[in-house]
């Protein structure tokens, strides 16, 4: 496939590399004077009563905020007021009713354009030629927030439907102390979408540059047969390609099971190539010469046996991806009223949970006082100091029964193609506790593709869709780690399907916020060995967060921070090139190392924290991870003693609040409950 992206990569970065060019002109919030929006606020109470006058006066101001002079003049924007603001009733939740109606038949179509276009990138079985690469680029929902409000249908949905913020919604009620309804939640949906008023180009630059920089990651291809010792001899005889990093951790995990010297050495060499990989200190694009060598711990590159350079030559255009990724957000935040701090913003809209908070959560995580034990545990385990690539140990409690070689030769045997994990799901599920009906039903609702870069599960948007399952296999074998990974996805799924399938409402269809996704995926990859009819492997903590888990979630908090501090750093320093964004980034991975690792590492200055190719792609989404952590938890107390599947169900029909309200309503805790953790 590398030859079939290398045209479609370059095109891409060509067209990234022009700067912003001049987006429709950002949003006057003053063109409505407020001497006239209290004119109409007045008059419209007036009218239908004190009772609606908080609703229209937020909606009125919010409607005024975001109307332009090209809108029409202010004698306009008054009659619009008046002619249609709706007042509660009937009326009201028929317009709310067909705009949901509305909404689902344009999301479902957008979604399906992009599952069909965005094959060649995410498959690595797609028979496809150079050119379908084209189509990938093709964004066709990013007209539809532009062409809402040039028809003024979000003018609309705006004057009758305030737009609360996700902290005020999981107070369960409106500031003027009314409780919400489930009409209430779906509107807090609907609003939440015309927030900005965004131009389509913005909107599609934002999407082509996510493309690209994912297209990216995923051709981040070492093969290993150009490692190399410090003489140009290869030390590997094999033309496996390891997708790093991930292919590289799941390695390192594997090898615990070994207890080599030789294995030892293998985990240190690749912990070199991950640090190279954090500093951009080798470009993997010169990898498809196969007479190319690479000696990581030097930094030495050969042609055959021959030394031709003493550095790598690098690679910036991962931190060049992430440089613009800050710059088009930047440029969003002008489109807002309260021209908001995009990194703000994100928590607030798409982790669903305050900034502040979440931080204070991941840093909670990382000053965990069971880390030191259960380092210490790992060093007892090991027999040795520990090494940075220990925070990726997961030999916990195993002795002598857990050996990765033959955990992957059982994986390997049973799963040769995407085709035999999805006929196996029936299975899977059953022992997992899914009754045969709910088996079938959700693998029906399953396919299964063999993904091109670390696994993934595309989510249905509504009842008719499927789930997308995107499982990472190695030639035609599926490894235990890569296993584990597709049950964490599968859990996704399953959250997703249920969630979706039990909900009569197209806009709270779904979880709230990709935390609880990933909680599901915590707690299935708990399963994994059960899943596997493994039962003796399985994990059987009385505690309601395993030490294997706070030891990951630990980890995860960790390069969450990282990439939290950098994209902050990135937006207050928007001139920054790339190679003082990519120095900034290691000298953050060093502060948050030294701060919560190396007490119990004992290793100083270690730039690991860095090597996450997500945070080129998805920066901000690497927080999800360590609160998912948090949420498990509180959902495996809650249904101690009860049927994981019938709980799920319970649970995942809530509907999509907040999370913080979807937790506190399923499991009598919410996300400030970190007792688990002292």
């Amino acid at each position: 496939m590398s030859g079939l992206f290398s045209k479609f990569f370059w095109s891409i970065l060509l067209l990234l590399c022009f700067p912003l060019y001049a987006f429709a002109t950002e949003i006057d919030t003053n063109y409505i004077p407020s001497s006239l929006r209290s004119k109409i606020i007045d008059s419209l109470a007036l009218r239908y009563g004190l009772a609606e006058r908080s609703r229209i006066s937020l909606c009125v101001s919010q409607t005024a905020d975001r109307w332009t002079k090209a809108d029409g003049n202010q004698e306009e924007f008054e009659r619009f007021c008046n002619s249609y603001y709706i007042p509660e009733g009937n009326e009201l939740s028929l317009f709310l009713k067909n705009a949901e109606d509305t909404l689902e038949v344009s999301d479902r179509a957008f979604n399906l354009i992009n599952l069909k276009t965005s094959q060649p990138l995410s498959l690595s079985d797609k028979e496809s030629v150079t050119h379908e690469s084209f189509f990938a680029l093709y964004s066709p929902s990013s007209h539809f927030n532009e062409d809402m409000y040039a028809t003024k249908a979000a003018f609309a949905i705006l004057l009758n439907f305030p737009i609360i913020d996700s902290a005020s919604m999981s107070r369960g009620k409106y500031f003027w102390e009314k409780d919400y309804s489930k009409q209430d939640w779906m509107s807090y949906r609907l609003a939440a979408l015309f927030d900005a008023r965004l131009p389509a180009s913005l909107v599609y630059d934002i999407s082509a540059n996510k493309i690209a920089s994912k297209n990216y990651a995923f051709s981040a291809l070492l093969p290993l047969s150009a490692l190399a010792l410090q003489n140009g001899g290869r030390i590997y005889n094999t033309n496996e390609r390891y997708l790093v990093p991930w292919r590289l951790i799941d390695e390192i995990r594997m090898l615990y099971s070994v207890k080599t010297p030789q294995a030892f050495l293998t985990q240190e060499l690749f912990l070199k190539v991950l640090e190279r990989s954090a500093a951009l200190q080798v470009s993997f694009i010169d990898f498809k010469d196969p007479e190319m060598g690479w000696e990581p711990v030097n930094n030495i590159y050969f042609r055959g046996n021959t030394r031709i350079s003493s550095l790598g030559t690098g690679d910036f255009k991962s931190m060049f991806y992430l440089r613009r990724f800050t710059e088009l957000n930047l440029a969003k935040e002008a489109y807002y009223p309260n021209k908001s701090n995009f990194v703000t913003r994100y928590f607030e809209n798409e982790i669903e949970i305050p900034e502040n908070q979440a931080e204070k959560i991941i840093v909670s995580i990382l000053k965990s006082p069971k880390i030191r034990n259960i380092a210490a545990k790992i060093k007892d385990n090991l027999g040795r100091d520990l090494r940075p690539f220990d925070i990726w140990y997961s030999y916990f409690d195993y002795g002598d029964k857990l050996s990765y070689e033959k955990l992957d030769r059982v994986t390997a045997e049973k799963y040769s193609s995407p085709s035999d994990f999805h006929r196996d799901l029936p299975r899977i599920l059953l022992r997992l506790g899914f009754s045969k009906a709910k088996s079938d039903f959700l693998t029906d609702r399953i396919v299964v593709q063999k993904s091109r870069g670390k696994g993934e599960c595309v989510l249905p948007k509504a009842k008719g869709d499927k789930a997308y399952l995107r499982i990472r296999m190695d030639g035609n074998a599926l490894s235990y780690e890569a296993y584990k990974s597709a049950i964490g996805d599968l859990g996704k799924c399953c959250a997703g399907i249920i969630s979706v399938y039990n909900s009569d409402s197209f806009l709270l269809a779904g979880l709230p916020g990709p935390v609880l996704y990933d909680a599901y995926a915590v707690l299935f990859i708990n399963r994994a060995c059960i899943a596997l009819g493994l039962e003796d492997l399985a994990e059987n903590s009385a505690s309601y967060m395993s030490d294997e888990e706070i030891w990951d979630a630990w980890r995860s908090a960790g390069f969450a921070l990282h990439s939290l501090y950098l994209v902050r750093w990135l937006r207050d320093n928007p001139t920054a090139t790339d190679s003082e964004a990519s120095k900034e980034s290691l000298k953050i991975a060093k502060e948050i190392w030294n701060s919560y690792f190396k007490p119990f590492i004992g290793f100083e200055d270690s730039v690991i924290l860095a090597s996450s190719s997500r945070h080129y792609y998805e920066p901000l989404s690497l927080s999800s991870i360590p609160l998912g952590f948090v949420a498990a938890a509180h959902i495996r107390k809650a249904g101690a003693g009860r049927s994981f599947a019938s709980e799920m169900d319970r649970m995942c029909s809530l509907g999509r609040v907040t999370p913080e309200v979807w937790l506190v309503k399923n499991t009598g805790s919410g996300f400030s409950d970190l007792s688990f953790l002292k």
